[in-house]
């Protein structure tokens, strides 16, 4: 079975020979196209193809997402991943609360940042059985977690940042002379 499928986000982890094509690009990101014997890849965008050992999946929270997860948005709510999207079932019978996770960022931001009550703060595993994919109380296993920045964080950076400005700025001034 093939380590990667088509369409696989990879990075370029390691290469085994210095003559390899990709000898440079460690850290780089490609897009898998097509396998020839689930050893060697052949990556969109570039050269004849990468070793599967020198390369790993790069996995976002969002293609972390499967069936029956479970995910816990800004909002507070709990929602099961069903097809591509979030539900809940809404307070009235017969109706749920939805979002596409298309509406989503690759790191589970809502694309409308107006609308932040989406933002994913954590996913969990799905449950053991497919009747307690809705049933919130049921404790599954927290596998990813948001962590937000405080606002001394933000802070801390700004300055650093202005002080990087300034010492910038210093630097080009004595270059000049």
């Amino acid at each position: 079975m093939p380590k990667f499928k088509a369409g696989d986000k990879v990075r370029v982890v390691s290469v085994q020979s210095e003559g390899l094509w990709y000898a440079d690009k460690i850290g780089k990101e490609f897009t898998v196209g097509s396998y020839t014997d689930g050893e060697f890849y052949l990556v969109e965008e570039a050269g004849p193809g990468i070793w599967a050992k020198d390369l790993e999946l790069v996995t976002t929270p969002k293609t972390m997402l499967k069936n029956g997860m479970r995910v816990k948005c800004r909002n507070g709510n709990m929602y099961t991943v069903v097809d591509g999207a979030l539900l809940r079932p809404a307070d009235t019978k017969l109706k749920l609360s939805w979002v596409s996770i298309n509406d989503l960022g690759k790191d589970l931001l809502a694309v409308n940042p107006k609308d932040p009550a989406w933002d994913v703060m954590e996913v969990y595993e799905k449950p053991r059985l497919v009747v307690e994919y809705f049933e919130y109380y049921a404790p599954t296993e927290v596998i990813w977690q948001r962590e937000e920045k405080t606002s001394k964080q933000l802070q801390l950076e700004a300055l650093q940042k202005q002080a990087q400005d300034v010492v910038d700025a210093i630097k080009k001034l004595q270059d000049e002379e």
